[in-house]
């Protein structure tokens, strides 16, 4: 097994997956419901991209401040 952590490799990819799939299911199920509005698609796009990322390195950061608090823990 890997000691590398996998939050780590790439953030900011995975927090595009995660935003534009988001932006994709929702976008989705509005077009089911008959409530998509094609103008705010540009928005909406640029405002989950810009979360994805939020999200990818929040994820990230938080792993690795976990991971550090429990090496501290175990050298103690």
């Amino acid at each position: 097994m890997s000691d590398k952590n996998p939050y780590q490799s790439k953030p900011w990819l995975l927090g595009l997956i995660w935003g534009w799939s988001l932006f994709a299911i929702l976008n989705f199920i509005d077009y089911w419901n008959g409530e998509l509005i094609a103008d705010r698609l540009p928005t909406q796009f640029l405002i989950w991209t810009a979360g994805g990322l939020f999200v990818g390195y929040s994820r990230a950061w938080l792993m690795n401040w976990i991971e550090k608090k429990e090496m501290e823990k175990n050298v103690k």
